[in-house]
């Protein structure tokens, strides 16, 4: 019975752990910006036909609750992000930017989408 016991809490302390770490690394906050400038575009490297292009972003975000942050991210096309539209930036607090999604403004918090405006 006691072996059993200390099997479970053996278990019990190491799933604990596993997921403590698995959201530390991969858990991610949503934070919600309008995109509001065309981007500084940065070349990032050649093929032998062209030269590949990214566009970097610095604008503010905000969560649900209007608390905002300082954003960095970029496209992942040779064109920049339509203007004036909405993004869900997905942000580790390890890592950074890990993604972002276009939502229409009907999927704005309230909170956020007053900042923005």
């Amino acid at each position: 019975m006691k072996k059993l016991l200390i099997g479970g809490l053996l278990i019990l302390a190491t799933s604990a752990a596993a997921g403590y770490w698995y959201l530390t690394n991969y858990g991610t906050s949503d934070y919600y910006t309008k995109i509001t400038t065309t981007g500084q575009q940065t070349c990032i490297g050649e093929t032998q036909r062209n030269k590949l292009y990214r566009y970097v972003y610095d604008l503010p975000g905000y969560d649900k609750d209007g608390d905002g942050v300082e954003l960095a991210f970029r496209s992942v096309k040779n064109q920049p992000l339509k203007k004036n539209a909405y993004l869900v930036v997905h942000v580790n607090s390890k890592k950074g930017v890990m993604g972002w999604e276009e939502v229409s403004a009907d999927q704005v918090p309230d909170e956020a989408k007053e900042q923005l405006y």
